[in-house]
């Protein structure tokens, strides 16, 4: 499972324990307002204030 937020914090669950990946994926002035993922591909979308932004990271 993945959420996303504020300042581009995008953190993965693995059904023990949560993972940040804020180091690789922080935005300065948005936030990520959608994440999906598919077998190992996953996708956040979301502003960095005045633009947008798409972030794809693989297993």
């Amino acid at each position: 499972m993945f959420t996303c937020g504020a300042f581009g914090e995008t953190i993965h669950y693995n059904g023990n324990t949560w993972k940040s990946f804020i180091n690789e994926t922080a935005i300065s002035n948005g936030a990520f307002n959608n994440i999906d993922f598919n077998k190992d591909i996953v996708v956040a979308v979301g502003y960095d204030s005045p633009k947008a932004v798409i972030k794809m990271g693989t297993r």
